[in-house]
């Protein structure tokens, strides 16, 4: 006959058990994501790690939502213009919530673009999700809008929070500048977003071909359209810039010869634009994950995520770098598919 065991070493022994099954569970889960080459990153996410000395930048950071428009000059992306409601209705805000200095309010403030890919999903940049700042008290997305000061007022505006942030696992955040390939992210949406003529779906090209290799890409986004990475100036109003596409090998060449070192932060994953010969078109901080499309048989679909480019963007001849999204279209796919529930 077993020897009778006392309430308290029967609770110890349940815990116990509970304890080992949650990790086993755990660690089963933790391997699924591996498989997949999913990394969950849940704010309050590491602090990024920069240097002053570093050229290059992806800049996620609360840009807010109330600022003053930029000066008459310049009231674009970095050689942009504004662009017209209802354009890109798959463009997408992301935004974080960050209280006041007394923690007695919080007040949105736009961080990163994205797409809205599927009613329930948001595609856009890992360095966008592992840049949220500690400080944030949740993660939303705006759509169907245009002037971020003009969201609230905006008809057809839809605020959805993020339940789930999926990273891809390759995308190193820990490198100089959280700069390099694999910088592409999933945003998990608490309830589907409504579509209407303002809220659309992006088709995304999916086969890797040289459709995206040449011809024309058009980014928009709420980029800072200053050419000084310290002093950005950001426009309320969406804007949208056509670019040069610039095959693969040219870009490694080209940016060889500016800087052999920074040859190391490019991947075949990678797509880039220019122009190589003139300054003064970039995408810039603010522009971090959005969407670049092109117009492929007809269809208009989004071949890139604005992932890295100059600090002082379009100051000089240097291209600006995406996150190539046939190379990872089975990824996007299989988060979803993983993830539906």
């Amino acid at each position: 006959m077993a020897a009778p065991v006392s309430m308290s070493a029967a609770l110890a022994l349940l815990l116990a058990a509970s304890a080992s099954l949650a990790s086993g569970t755990a660690l089963e889960a933790l391997e699924a994501l591996e498989a997949l080459e999913v990394r969950e990153v849940r704010p309050p996410a590491a602090p990024l790690i920069r240097s002053a000395d570093f050229p290059y930048g992806v800049a996620p950071m609360p840009l807010g939502v109330d600022r003053t428009d930029s000066s008459p000059g310049r009231l674009q992306i970095v050689g942009g213009k504004d662009a017209a409601p209802g354009e890109f209705p798959w463009m997408v805000s992301m935004q974080v919530m960050i209280p006041n200095t007394l923690w007695l309010g919080s007040a949105p403030q736009h961080i990163c673009g994205g797409s809205l890919v599927a009613p329930g999903w948001v595609l856009t940049a890992a360095h966008c999700v592992w840049g949220v700042p500690q400080r944030s008290l949740r993660v939303d997305v705006v759509l169907g809008i245009t002037n971020l000061a003009l969201a609230n007022m905006t008809e057809g505006m839809q605020r959805i929070t993020v339940t789930r942030m999926f990273a891809h696992s390759k995308y190193d955040h820990y490198r100089a500048g959280s700069i390099g390939p694999y910088d592409i992210a999933m945003l998990k949406l608490a309830r589907e977003a409504k579509l209407s003529d303002t809220v659309k779906l992006v088709p995304l090209l999916v086969t890797i071909s040289e459709a995206d290799q040449s011809g024309v890409a058009t980014l928009s986004g709420w980029g800072s359209t200053s050419e000084d990475g310290n002093n950005p100036s950001y426009p309320n109003k969406l804007q949208k810039a056509q670019f040069p596409v610039v095959a693969y090998q040219d870009c490694v060449e080209f940016v060889r010869k500016q800087d052999k070192d920074a040859v190391e932060l490019l991947a075949p994953t990678n797509l880039c634009v220019g122009p190589l010969d003139a300054t003064g078109l970039s995408s810039c901080s603010g522009d971090s994950g959005g969407p670049l499309v092109m117009d492929i048989d007809g269809q208009t679909m989004q071949v890139g995520v604005v992932s890295w480019g100059l600090v002082n963007c379009g100051s000089f001849p240097f291209p600006s770098v995406f996150t190539r999204v046939a190379a990872h279209s089975d990824w996007i796919a299989a988060v979803q598919r993983r993830f539906k529930d």
